[in-house]
């Protein structure tokens, strides 16, 4: 088990002044109308990934000292892929219902059943679910503005860190969050794109896979991950993410997600703790059930 580096909070108060910094000079000057878009703004913003040192970031990569964080001696072994027609008392995934034309994926409307149909059958063959500390890996999407492919530099690194975790794990699944987001308009689906880069990558396969493609902005990945979850008592999950993003998450009060989730939601999406440079542990508070105000994304 990892132990706790006895500069560890020189290093966090390094980081604490960093995110203060990051958010006089771009969120506090946020002047968007949409408090989507503000939080789009501020998480996604460069500025929070070019004032954090590499010393500072290297402090959250562990791997030299313990491996990987989600090795765990103790965690049962993945079950294989078994159809079941056992009587279970899991519910199917319910989403709030947005409107389909922001759920389409390459001028295809999502059938998110069909999608997950494998995934849920493999979790209802699951006889001891709380076997597992950590029963999901959550993988935020990311697009940028202006980009023209739909495959992006953090998307790639967000992906790499999630399938290397999930190889050297047995997490059973991976959970895919994004909608239609950016560029305006777009055409491309973060969580669907995401699945078939898996699919045809990383050849993880199709019932280990779950996409939440309604998502807009980090809070509502969550948020969305949080309703999965509760629908099947799961109680804990990893999120895998690019570092930047991980600490927005991890350190939810000093990077202002906490508040933000607030403003935009009115409540906390759930308890988050930072791990390490790509993860950070997630439990769902039961208000994400709760309907939003967004009409694509409710």
């Amino acid at each position: 088990m990892c132990k706790t580096n006895p500069e560890a909070m020189l290093i966090k108060l390094q980081i604490l002044s960093y995110i203060f910094l990051f958010l006089i000079t771009s969120c506090s000057t946020t002047t968007k109308e949409s408090p989507t878009e503000n939080e789009n703004f501020c998480e996604s913003h460069p500025v929070l990934s070019s004032f954090i040192p590499r010393s500072i970031i290297n402090f959250f990569d562990n791997s030299k000292k313990c491996k990987h964080p989600l090795r765990f001696s103790t965690h049962p072994k993945r079950p294989d892929f078994q159809e079941t027609t056992a009587p279970s008392n899991m519910k199917l995934i319910r989403y709030w219902r947005g409107n389909p034309a922001y759920i389409s994926n390459r001028g295809k409307i999502i059938d998110i059943y069909n999608e997950n149909k494998e995934a849920i059958s493999y979790l209802k063959s699951i006889k001891n679910l709380d076997s597992f500390k950590y029963h999901l890996i959550i993988v935020p999407g990311y697009a940028e503005k202006h980009q023209e492919e739909i495959v992006n530099i953090r998307m790639k690194e967000r992906l790499d860190a999630a399938v290397y975790a999930f190889k050297n794990s047995n997490i059973p699944l991976l959970l895919l969050s994004g909608g239609n987001v950016s560029p305006n308009g777009t055409r491309f689906n973060e969580a669907m794109e995401m699945k078939r880069i898996l699919l045809i990558k990383y050849k993880i396969p199709e019932h280990h896979i779950i996409i939440e493609p309604y998502a807009r902005n980090s809070i509502t990945n969550l948020r969305n991950a949080g309703r999965f979850m509760l629908s099947y008592n799961l109680k804990k999950a990893i999120i895998i993410t690019s570092p930047a993003q991980n600490i927005y998450f991890g350190m939810s009060e000093e990077s202002s997600f906490k508040q933000r989730s607030i403003t935009l939601l009115g409540y906390e999406v759930g308890d988050i703790i930072l791990l390490s440079k790509y993860t950070s542990e997630f439990k769902p508070s039961s208000k994400v059930v709760r309907k939003g105000n967004d009409f694509k994304d409710p």
